[in-house]
């Protein structure tokens, strides 16, 4: 029984070890990478919702461009942090609220410039 709990707790400490090892010398910083995650997703929608496959690439590229990061070292950091399932998933419910709120806030300067354009237009129609 000891044995058994010994070379589990050996696998463990391996496997753990081994983790560390697989992670990218260039790898992006959390912070850096959720950023650029976030641009990601942005471009995946646009290209989906207007049905705009061959402008993917390009996109992508210009994303990569501003943030002067190349496409591989964001797909080793990606593939080092998809290893993290669980952090993996925080950090995408957190795009996914920071998207929203953004997304909120158009909306609401969207609506605010809709009532004053119309407003506008009924102070014009009254002064006729």
């Amino acid at each position: 029984m000891i044995k058994h709990l010994l070379l589990i707790l050996f696998i463990l400490i391996l496997l753990a070890g081994c983790r560390e090892k697989d992670k990218p010398k260039d790898l992006l910083e959390e912070p850096l990478y959720m950023e650029l995650l976030a641009e990601v997703f942005l471009v995946e929608s646009y290209v989906e919702i207007m049905d705009q496959r061959e402008k993917e690439d390009s996109l992508l590229n210009v994303v990569f461009e501003e943030y002067s990061v190349d496409r591989g070292r964001f797909e080793r950091s990606h593939e080092f942090y998809q290893r993290q399932p669980d952090r993996q998933e925080a950090r995408a419910d957190s795009i996914r609220r920071m998207l929203q709120a953004e997304r909120d806030t158009v909306m609401q300067i969207r609506q605010r410039l809709r009532e004053e354009q119309e407003r506008s237009e009924q102070e014009e129609a009254q002064n006729r």
